[in-house]
């Protein structure tokens, strides 16, 4: 992209990100008074779905998240970044539904994934998709990137030993985002581990005054208190659609 007025060029970038494309900024960094021939100039940024944090190419409806995705047989680990708010979090999952169910709630702007591993059809049809070496994955390297990052010599107190699958996630991601980004990223001070639980999680006074009928396979009516409720109950009642409930939170 050359020859476009600089005021313009919010716009153009923005057309061209949510396209799904990437966009590096380059800023002539020599002197037109000493240099013979072309100005030297030098990529000062790389703009990516996942990496947006300009409030001028921000979509004010969605988050632009940045997710990587670590696979070892049935487990994934999942690193998810929101460059504009620095929230960086990570969980681990088993199965493949699982992960599209994680996916489909995260609506990611960008994916990065280890390009050893051959993807489902259903993951194969994401938007955003950037496969990245296996080395960015490992665990050692994200463990130190983590503690310069966070500035501790461990990451106990963040309390997420036993998900390796996800740390290797969060390494990875977090070098894709310092190199396009060309900066420390110090407004990312802390990890937050996600847990996902079997039951659904409802609010105080909703829990309190709730209670769903739902039809149990045979025609068998029961009436069940919300705190016992899980979620396939509550899919096959379609009460999630009515908006009542939701899958548990972080």
């Amino acid at each position: 992209m050359a020859g476009i007025p600089f005021h313009s060029a919010d716009g153009y970038i923005a057309k061209i990100v949510r396209a799904g494309e990437s966009v590096a900024i380059c800023e002539q960094v020599g002197d037109p008074a000493t240099s013979k021939g072309p100005v030297e100039r030098k990529v000062m940024r790389v703009v990516t779905p996942g990496t947006i944090s300009d409030e001028a190419l921000l979509d004010e409806r969605r988050e632009s998240l940045l997710v990587a995705i670590n696979h070892q047989q049935s487990s994934y680990g999942i690193a998810i970044v929101d460059i504009s708010s620095g929230r960086f979090s990570l969980l681990e999952i088993t199965g493949d539904e699982a992960l599209l169910g994680e996916l489909e709630r995260l609506k990611p702007a960008e994916i990065l994934y280890n390009d050893t591993v051959t993807l489902s059809e259903q993951l194969q049809g994401y938007k955003g998709l950037r496969p990245q070496a296996p080395w960015h994955f490992e665990l050692e390297t994200a463990e130190r990137l983590l503690c310069q990052q966070f500035q501790t010599q461990d990451l106990t107190g963040f309390g997420c030993e036993h998900v390796p699958l996800a740390l290797g996630a969060a390494g990875c991601l977090l070098q894709y985002a310092k190199d396009t980004q060309r900066t420390s990223l110090p407004h990312i001070r802390r990890l937050i581990l996600e847990q996902r639980d079997e039951s659904v999680i409802l609010d105080a006074a909703t829990r309190k005054n709730l209670e769903i009928d739902i039809n149990l396979a045979g025609g068998k009516k029961t009436r069940w208190h919300p705190s016992l409720i899980k979620p396939q109950h509550l899919w096959a009642a379609g009460c999630c659609d009515a908006g009542l409930i939701a899958p548990a939170l972080p």
